[in-house]
């Protein structure tokens, strides 16, 4: 009986999950050690009731000993400009996070702009916090490297021009009401502690673990933190009849009670349920029966935005049963909202866009690129974009275009047919989508073409070009018959 009572117990206390992204360079990978830190925060919180996933899209270094996918976004080498830069696909995919764990700026020190590093931390605390303005930044400041010549002078940096400022950086963004914290990892983690140059041995990076969790228990409990749950965004199915709510933090179990919402005029609330983890609550509705008849149940021909308001009753997981405020609207939508770029022709030019490179003229097509795509997502935002194939002319396999990608990319290295084709094509679709992801669209849906595959020119003219090319035909001859032809003749001449 005592041990049936022990594990209710327990599944009573691990009821929610505690959704934690570890983001910095290698030392958030755990370099030398396996899950870095990460093992001993799990097991630091777990042992005081905290159920713990950690989120990121990277899985390096993960520990099979963990009972959860070892998720983080630790990439070695980053600086503070790449996760500014990749901030909206990092943390839009990511989901509603509950603590994020910020520790970057060792690159910026060593090799960067050290000067400015500060503000670049202080403008990617406002961007996490905007992406992620319900979660708890836990901000720390930089470890010393292991002294050595260069590094003494790395380390100086370190100490005079960022550490001193983060704890100001980190008080200005709570006085304007983010929930951001600091940690100074600095003071307890020194030199003693290193395994390398860089990187922490086990007993450091235990001791960095405990001291992310002790940070992490100032702010948020195995149930929530002491703020009021809010409605983070809703959508509908599309076929009407859910609507999906997700709020900021785990919901008690009475938060489904249907008398707690209202919809729209015509649509009916059946019931409405919460899922595993307590944050979404599903509501399942259906139209009148005069409506179910004709459009079939919970399809309305109205699309577009419409509004679910909370009456009331909707509150957290805490002892103090904290609660949405009454009359809470939140909008909804009961189809996707994309782009589709058909056709687009435009991503050629990205495989030889790079800091090395000369061509000027592919670095001003992809500045207008972005403008391009800013607009668009200004003027008619939508989840994603879609592009249906022929992004490009198909001329990685052609000699020409080896030859150039040769000369300026091989670095003297012998390449295949086939290694060139992916390099190429790594390059163009790597910074395609960068594009996109800085012009406002964290998801491209992308397909395959013809154009992808080669091309499909007329066999008729490519014939006529290149065997036959009669040199007396004047292009203004086929002007007034066919535009095309003459675009091909200028192309081929």
């Amino acid at each position: 009986m005592r041990l049936l009572i022990l594990i209710l117990s327990v599944i009573v206390v691990h009821s929610t999950k505690l959704r934690i992204m570890p983001l910095g360079d290698s030392l958030t990978v755990g370099e030398g050690v396996e899950a870095g830190y990460r093992k001993s925060l799990f097991y630091n919180l777990q042992r005081n009731g905290y159920d713990v996933e950690f989120m990121g899209s990277s899985t390096e270094n993960s520990s099979n000993e963990m009972p959860i996918v070892d998720h983080h976004e630790g990439h070695g080498y980053w600086k503070i400009n790449r996760f500014i830069e990749f901030g909206r696909e990092i943390f839009e995919t990511a989901g509603d996070l509950d603590v994020i764990l910020v520790m970057i700026g060792t690159e910026d020190m060593r090799k960067g702009a050290y000067l400015s590093a500060i503000n670049r931390l202080d403008a990617l605390l406002l961007n996490i916090a905007t992406l992620q303005p319900y979660a708890h930044i836990i901000v720390s400041n930089l470890l010393p490297l292991k002294k050595h010549e260069w590094n003494n002078i790395v380390n100086d940096r370190i100490e005079l021009y960022f550490n001193a400022y983060v704890p100001a950086t980190v008080r200005k963004h709570r006085q304007a009401g983010r929930k951001v914290d600091f940690v100074d990892s600095a003071k307890h983690l020194g030199s003693t502690y290193l395994e390398d140059w860089k990187h922490l041995n086990e007993e450091g990076y235990s001791n960095m673990g405990n001291l992310w969790a002790k940070a992490i228990k100032r702010n948020i409990g195995p149930n929530g933190d002491s703020y009021p749950p809010q409605p983070t965004h809703a959508e509908g199915s599309t076929n009407g009849k859910q609507i999906i709510l997700s709020f900021s933090k785990p919901l008690s179990d009475d938060s489904t009670n249907i008398t707690n919402f209202l919809v729209k005029e015509g649509l009916q609330i059946i019931n409405a349920t919460l899922d595993d983890e307590k944050r979404k609550i599903t509501l399942n509705i259906a139209n009148s029966a005069q409506q179910n008849e004709i459009e079939g149940a919970g399809r309305d021909k109205a699309l577009g935005f419409k509004k679910v308001t909370i009456l009331g009753g909707i509150t957290d997981r805490t002892e103090k049963k904290l609660s949405v405020q009454s009359d809470t609207q939140i909008e909804y939508t009961e189809s996707w909202r994309f782009i589709v770029l058909s056709d687009w022709h435009s991503a050629e030019k990205y495989v030889f866009n790079s800091a090395n490179s000369a061509n000027i003229y592919a670095k001003s097509d992809i500045e207008q690129d972005l403008r391009v795509i800013q607009y668009l997502h200004s003027s008619y935002r939508g989840e994603f974009v879609m592009i249906p194939g022929d992004t490009n002319n198909g001329q990685w396999t052609k000699k020409d275009f080896q030859k150039k990608f040769l000369m300026e990319f091989s670095k003297g290295k012998t390449m295949t047919s086939q290694e060139i084709v992916l390099a190429a094509g790594s390059r163009c679709y790597g910074g395609m989508l960068r594009s996109f992801r800085l012009g406002g669209y964290a998801k491209v849906l992308l397909s395959h073409g013809d154009h992808e595959a080669g091309d499909n020119p007329c066999k008729f003219l490519v014939e006529f070009f290149t065997k036959k090319r009669p040199k007396y035909i004047p292009i203004h001859s086929l002007s007034h018959n066919n535009p095309i032809l003459v675009h091909f003749f200028r192309e081929s001449w």
